[in-house]
């Protein structure tokens, strides 16, 4: 097989052409974001199926990777910008989640449950199980 046929055989399992990183990029950025596939289909412009066929191209870990490493520190700071506006107007809750996930020492204890029957040994079951049987009277099943 030819090199020009392998490639061209490549193109109609991902989609039909070329993949275009960039749109690759955008896609997985509204992936990531939670979007659906119509949505992202509708703002790469492309199609949802052009979408699915992505999702399962080689270079998509790649394109999930970019993505973060692009989009993701904007996130996180946009996030702390709001908490710390909220805080700021005075949430307390918001300050106290905020306090408690950032401050070891604030943090509220690991709750652990353990059930255990006598003397720590597992706690039994018994199960009873009763079957009625409905016959009419004229004896037929059904």
């Amino acid at each position: 097989m030819t090199a020009k046929k392998t490639a061209r055989k490549k193109r109609r399992k991902y989609g039909g052409s070329k993949i275009n990183f960039e749109k690759l990029v955008l896609a997985a950025y509204h992936v990531i974001a939670g979007d659906s596939p119509a949505v992202i289909a509708e703002r790469t412009g492309v199609t949802d199926r052009q979408v699915r066929n992505w999702k399962r191209h080689a270079m998509w870990p790649q394109a999930i990777a970019e993505a973060e490493k692009r989009w993701f520190p904007e996130t996180k700071h946009a996030a702390m910008a709001t908490i710390g506006r909220s805080i700021r107007k005075g949430n307390v809750a918001v300050a106290q989640w905020f306090a408690e996930r950032q401050i070891e020492q604030l943090a509220p204890p690991k709750v652990r449950n353990e059930h255990t029957g006598a003397d720590g040994k597992p706690i039994e079951h018994k199960h009873a199980v009763s079957v009625n049987v409905y016959i009419p009277e004229n004896g037929r099943g059904s």
